[in-house]
């Protein structure tokens, strides 16, 4: 009876230095956040990590990392750095990837890929935010290579696959096809909607006072917002990573009570 209607952790494994911590329930038992740990910060060349979740039945849960991941320059033979993750969420669960963004080093030779696996009735909210190179720190993404999937599966089917393929000498990062001299980019997709509230949701995001007024005060920030198979899908592009989670988080605030019916509850890892 102590643990009825609370979402649980019931079995952790791990190899290696990834770890997740203990659930937290700062909004209820119902919920639980958890906190994936890699403490030595990022991948270095040979690295390869596997993230496995799977979600029982009626289950919530929002995951998260500490701080930004980091793909380190690789080595003179050019080794492979990895991380793959794949979350199977199962009937009525409600599931929140939200990570801190990538920073891919220039000389990496990195892949991340995130497969999601549903089912009609499962609802989540995922992002990914990726910065090339430091800017900031007069270290731009001159050389190397980086690739990025993004899958979500509706009953084992493909229903939306994005892909990207970056060689920091191709012309991609400056061409207008591409990133056109961006060198940050996110998208973020939440589902499944009923046809109307998604259709809802998309004006008022684009009518809202916050992201109008975040968007006239980043003038480098570009995003879109559209809607397919009762997806919602945003894509940014910035010259740093904040102003696109600034706005991720801003249509977070929009979407969750929609989606998941109840208001966003910020994870206190990230204000630390």
């Amino acid at each position: 009876d102590n643990y009825k209607g609370q979402s649980r952790l019931l079995k952790n494994d791990s190899e290696g230095p990834l770890r997740l911590l203990r659930p937290y329930y700062p909004e209820g038992k119902d919920c639980a956040h958890l906190y994936l740990l890699h403490p030595p910060g990022g991948l270095v060349c040979g690295d390869r990590l596997e993230v496995g979740i799977k979600l029982a039945n009626n289950t919530q849960s929002l995951v998260t990392i500490p701080s930004a991941g980091k793909v380190y320059r690789s080595d003179a033979l050019n080794h492979r750095q990895s991380q793959s993750t794949v979350i199977d969420c199962g009937r009525c669960t409600q599931l929140e990837w939200l990570p801190q963004e990538t920073i891919v080093f220039s000389g990496s030779n990195g892949r991340q890929d995130l497969t999601l696996e549903t089912v009609r009735d499962s609802k989540f909210i995922v992002w990914e935010v990726t910065a090339l190179g430091r800017p900031a720190s007069s270290a731009p993404f001159l050389k190397g290579k980086f690739s990025q999937l993004l899958q979500i599966n509706l009953n084992g089917s493909p229903i939306f696959v994005e892909r990207i393929k970056i060689a920091a000498q191709s012309g991609f990062m400056e061409a207008p096809s591409g990133l056109n001299h961006y060198s940050v980019y996110g998208s973020m997709i939440a589902g499944y909607f009923e046809s109307d509230n998604c259709l809802q949701l998309l004006n008022a995001l684009r009518k809202d006072s916050a992201v109008v007024n975040h968007t006239t005060a980043n003038s480098n920030l570009r995003w879109s917002a559209t809607t397919k198979d009762n997806l919602l899908i945003i894509r940014a592009l910035a010259q740093q990573s904040e102003p696109v989670k600034t706005l991720f988080h801003r249509i977070w605030d929009l979407c969750r009570p929609k989606l998941m019916h109840r208001i966003s509850h910020y994870p206190r890892i990230w204000s630390t």
